[in-house]
């Protein structure tokens, strides 16, 4: 995140600043507690206030609704999710300069002071910051060891959902939003995406632009504070070609506009032709709407993104793998498991029917596969940028499910049937009779005496051969997972070999009876 400008931290400034007494001098924004906090509870904090900036949200989402929006974010977007704005980089500046001792000698001498710790000599002063940012954007690896520092930090906060990012991904899959600037390095607007969607956002077409920096590429140079922004010609023609082709909402949010080149070549030129919404806790202007970025976007989302998305379906993600001892185990297979679980045979055959016919079934006995199958499938799909959404049978309206996930998708869909057995009848047939270019579907049957002829069928027992083969190639992995169910097995002068176990497993006539023998039954 590339923080705006200090002094005045945008979003939550006063926030801090009533944490002081009368008179003290906040050190985050450096404002005295009678020239903000009075403010803030004059004009945000009362039932009024409240009242109104509610009213204008609600205009703000009827305006959306009609016109879509391009969003513009600044260092406030992200205060409540963690990230710093630009008076509390000071920790990190210490770090960057004391890990470098020739540059903070560098920038003692540009403060014509005597060398020492760099908390000691750069404190928490505004333009002492500003000198130092000036000598770490001059030597790379001060620089590098900023950056990298502030990317570590960045993926821990990425790992909690924060509420602002959250609601501005809904907008942006929705198609709400068509287009977000975001001035700050962070990548907790990528984290949400792809926690609620499972797909990166940037997957198929540029909808996030950071043109100040980007924790994902923290080699490269940074537009750090002490630097005028940076708004390049892409993005100019890129915001000069959406403003010739109809108007939309330009919405403001967690940032103080305060710097000219921002301002200028973004921002004035958008403003002067399109309603224009800021949010944040002291904005002014046009639109301003004095709300904390995340009840913002929050109350936004929910009037136009109304949650779930497609009643009866629910977004996979492919996160979080589990190892080989879920399938060894005897658990039902999902989404967790495809990377530890061999492809069995027929996968290839699968796959090229869903690149050429957009829809494909996989049928079999019980315990044979199906499902894992499936999920591989669905995965490799979604390494190439589409989302994936698996059905649910409870859905009480089936036909209202299958039109609303297939209707005009703005993102290439995979929908997966897991046991169609499970739904009401032809549901899965005719979702299946929508598929094409940007719609996959999935399907597997319990189909014990191949009736569906148009089915690729897994053999349950080339599966289990497929099986046999994986386990004996990871003998290290597996061992000791065996010998949690069967101490017998192992490679002790009277232990069972896991060969043989494996060999005796490779009669079973399915993959879930070869992990219940090779466990030990």
């Amino acid at each position: 995140m590339r923080p705006n400008p200090a002094p005045g931290e945008d979003q939550r400034r006063e926030s801090h600043c009533r944490t002081f007494k009368k008179g003290q001098r906040c050190i985050v924004c450096h404002k005295h507690d009678s020239q903000t906090a009075g403010a803030f509870r004059e004009n945000a904090s009362g039932e009024r206030g409240m009242r109104d900036s509610s009213v204008q949200l609600d205009i703000l989402a009827d305006e959306i609704r009609t016109a879509d929006a391009i969003v513009v974010v600044g260092a406030g977007f992200s205060f409540e999710a963690g990230m710093p704005l630009s008076g509390q980089l000071a920790p990190l500046v210490w770090h960057a300069l004391d890990g470098h001792p020739e540059v903070r000698r560098v920038t003692c001498d540009a403060l014509g002071v005597l060398p020492g710790h760099a908390k000691d000599v750069i404190g928490l002063d505004w333009a002492k910051l500003l000198v130092a940012f000036s000598s770490i954007a001059a030597a790379p690896d001060a620089r590098k060891t900023f950056q990298q520092s502030f990317a570590r930090l960045d993926h821990e906060r990425s790992l909690a959902c924060s509420t602002a990012h959250s609601a501005l991904a809904r907008l942006i899959h929705r198609g709400r939003v068509v287009q977000a600037i975001s001035l700050n390095w962070d990548t907790l607007l990528e984290a949400a995406f792809r926690r609620q969607y499972g797909i990166d956002l940037n997957g198929e077409t540029i909808r996030l632009r950071k043109p100040h920096g980007d924790c994902q590429r923290p080699d490269e140079d940074w537009v750090l504070p002490h630097e005028p922004g940076s708004i390049p010609d892409e993005l100019v023609q890129r915001m000069t070609a959406l403003a010739e082709e109809r108007p939309r909402i330009l919405v403001i949010a967690g940032y103080s506009e305060r710097d000219g080149v921002v301002v200028d070549r973004l921002i004035r030129p958008l403003a002067n032709r399109w309603r224009v919404f800021r949010i944040g806790l002291d904005v002014t202007g046009e639109g301003a709407i004095r709300r904390p970025a995340a009840e913002a976007l929050a109350h936004i989302a929910e009037r136009l993104c109304p949650e779930p998305e497609f009643p009866g379906w629910e977004y996979v993600s492919f996160g979080d793998q589990r190892g080989i001892a879920a399938a060894i185990s005897g658990e039902s297979l999902g989404p967790k498991d495809v990377d530890a679980c061999p492809r069995l045979p027929y996968f290839a055959s699968a796959r090229r029917a869903l690149d050429l016919l957009h829809t494909v079934e996989v049928a079999g006995g019980s315990g044979c596969g199906k499902s894992i199958t499936a999920w591989q499938l669905g995965a490799d799909f979604n390494r190439e940028g589409w989302e994936v959404l698996r059905a649910n049978p409870a859905c009480t309206d089936p036909d209202l499910s299958r039109t609303a996930v297939t209707t005009r998708p703005l993102w290439k869909r995979v929908l997966v049937i897991d046991d169609t057995q499970r739904f009401p009848d032809r549901f899965a047939e005719r979702l299946a009779e929508r598929a094409g270019d940007r719609i996959k579907v999935i399907r597997t049957t319990t189909d014990f005496e191949g009736e569906g002829s148009s089915a690729i069928r897994l053999p349950a027992k080339e599966a289990v051969r497929a099986l046999a083969d994986a386990i004996r190639q990871r003998r290290a992995e597996v061992l000791p997972i065996v010998r949690r169910y069967d101490s017998q097995v192992g490679d002790g002068y009277h232990d069972i070999p896991l060969e043989q176990r494996i060999t005796d497993a490779e009669k079973a006539s399915t993959p879930w009876q070869f992990a219940y023998i090779l466990r030990g039954g």
